[in-house]
């Protein structure tokens, strides 16, 4: 897996995280020649009254227009002026709908916004983009509203030293050599003893053996509770995005539990990339 994306997903409901989303994905599109389609899916109404297909007009009216001012907005940045930028508007319930995309026009990368710490069911993201994160086989990156429109400077990768892991993290430094990142790379172990000290070497020797990247920092932290041990390294070393590979349903779990109130307030400052696993 390498990172060479040539179509970017930006699914918008028009909110301001949704519009912070929209420029990250320029601004990657921007480094990658790729094309970029902005969606809005217009969920249906489940009262069938004879007023309903009217109605729907006037929303898909507005909504037309909405997406035609972000899209001349985005013309207007002296960065975007080569990215080819499509809109779509689709009536159809959003998950599905992106699903759908992602499969017909060959889509290799989705960026959603994220709303932060919320009282929905969701804690830390909106349902629609968590979802579509544990579903899509590929990559998406989560944007919160606090995101500037600039890079990711220090990114986290966390690992389990998996064989998939390898693949995934040169994908990732495929996509932090875009911005000139320094990626951590990071394991969060129960104990300190002799096990673990072999694995974290071991690793470590191979990833800079087989990955060309520079820099990579390598770490090992001791922590019962992965979430908390990633919350404390992202903390202690000021980083601006999470890569977390799907198979890592623990701390995936853990990021949409209503138990990590503290620590979810961390969190939804911060990039979150999924990779499938």
């Amino acid at each position: 897996m390498t990172f060479n994306s040539k179509h970017i997903l930006v699914p918008t409901d028009f909110s301001e995280y949704s519009k912070k989303s929209f420029t990250q994905a320029l601004l990657i599109a921007s480094k990658t020649d790729a094309k970029v389609t902005l969606l809005h899916c217009i969920e249906p109404p489940y009262d069938f009254a004879s007023t309903v297909e009217s109605t729907l007009e006037q929303i898909k009216r507005g909504s037309k227009r909405r997406l035609d001012e972000m899209y001349k907005q985005a013309m207007k940045d002296e960065r975007f002026s080569s990215v080819q930028i499509d809109t779509v508007l689709i009536t159809g319930m959003a998950k599905a709908s992106i699903m759908e995309i992602v499969q017909t026009r060959h889509v290799d990368l989705i960026v959603m916004g994220s709303m932060g710490v919320s009282g929905l069911r969701k804690k830390l993201f909106g349902s629609t983009s968590t979802d579509v994160a544990l579903r899509s086989e590929v990559p998406v990156l989560i944007v919160p509203e606090t995101q500037t429109d600039k890079g990711f400077d220090q990114i986290l990768f966390a690992t389990d030293y998996r064989e998939n892991d390898l693949e995934s993290l040169g994908f990732v430094s495929g996509l932090a050599g875009l911005f000139d990142s320094t990626i951590h790379v990071v394991h969060i172990a129960d104990d300190d003893n002799f096990q673990t000290d072999l694995s974290f070497r071991g690793f470590r020797d191979l990833v800079k053996e087989q990955i060309q990247y520079d820099p990579l920092n390598f770490d090992q932290y001791y922590e019962k509770s992965p979430f908390r041990g990633l919350s404390r390294y992202i903390e202690n070393n000021k980083i601006e995005m999470l890569v977390i590979t799907k198979y890592k349903k623990t701390v995936l779990k853990s990021l949409f539990d209503k138990n990590h109130t503290k620590e979810m307030s961390q969190y939804s400052a911060l990039p979150v990339f999924v990779i499938p696993g």
